[in-house]
């Protein structure tokens, strides 16, 4: 008689795991739904052109800072 001991992977077909979405996915979603380009987000949250395309790019996440005004030019 054999035992087993541990924990057995049950297998999940890939298309059933959606990945979370990065901050820049997100952030191009908003701009889109917005209708705005970087352009107006830059002038509407007073984050430099440097920083926002940074955050596009998936190359920085936001600052708590940048964040809320992010999150107030979004109007969440």
């Amino acid at each position: 008689m054999e035992f087993f001991i541990g924990i057995m992977p049950i297998p999940f077909p890939r298309e059933t795991i959606k990945a979370v979405s990065s901050f820049a996915e997100r952030l191009r979603q908003a701009m889109f739904d917005k209708h705005c380009k970087a352009v107006a987000v830059v002038r509407g949250t007073k984050i430099g052109a440097s920083v926002i395309s940074k955050y596009l790019s998936g190359m920085n996440q936001p600052s708590r800072d940048n964040l809320l005004a992010l999150g107030k030019f979004r109007e969440v």
